[in-house]
């Protein structure tokens, strides 16, 4: 079974958090799903795994397929302080102990302060022709199929390679597009994310 993130951003208001409406996805294009005030959206474990710990140590493919991550904080819960919106939000989610888990929340100033350059070796099954090209001229494929190490894999015809990477180029978009986008509505102790995980 995946797992999912629901992120919503707060700006401090006079005092108060409040929930800044609005989303754009990875493209930065804006969605009008679900229900239109996610900041990101994407499934990806590492990025989980960075966050809160979620999914950590897994690739998509279950335990054992990912590389493990130092998390910025283990779940804090849902911030006591949070908005009506967003507490109306997870309320409605938390339904059962799958739909609305690892409730947390990270400052903007959290996430900067993240050592963003820290490597990691990362490991992947690709085809053989990507194998190939990756020794020849160190090209990682754009997509990446970090299949579970067994014979059955290796038989049809996956290879394992590896390289290092740092923790921004990990998370790819979320480094690049969304923090800077959580910059502009704020400063940085003055903006926050909040965010839980559905199974």
């Amino acid at each position: 079974m995946g797992t999912d993130i629901r992120l919503f951003v707060e700006k401090k208001v006079n005092g108060q958090w409040e929930s800044i409406k609005g989303k754009f996805n990875n493209d930065d294009e804006i969605e009008d799903a679900y229900d239109g005030d996610e900041i990101f959206f994407e499934r990806a474990y590492e990025v989980y795994a960075m966050l809160a710990g979620v999914r950590n140590g897994e690739g998509v493919d279950g335990p054992g397929t990912g590389a493990y991550y130092s998390p910025i904080s283990l779940p804090k819960g849902l911030p006591a302080d949070a908005s009506i919106y967003i507490a109306k939000q997870y309320k409605k989610q938390n339904t059962d102990p799958y739909s609305a888990h690892d409730c947390s929340w990270l400052l903007l100033k959290e996430i900067l302060e993240y050592d963003w350059d820290r490597q990691e070796r990362i490991s992947a099954y690709v085809s053989k022709e990507h194998a190939k090209a990756f020794y020849e001229t160190g090209t990682i494929p754009g997509s990446i199929d970090r299949k579970n190490k067994s014979n059955r894999i290796l038989k049809l015809g996956y290879e394992k390679i590896e390289w290092g990477s740092n923790y921004a180029e990990i998370v790819g978009n979320f480094y690049s597009r969304i923090m800077p986008r959580l910059g502009e509505y704020g400063e940085p102790d003055e903006v926050r994310i909040v965010f839980w995980f559905s199974s």
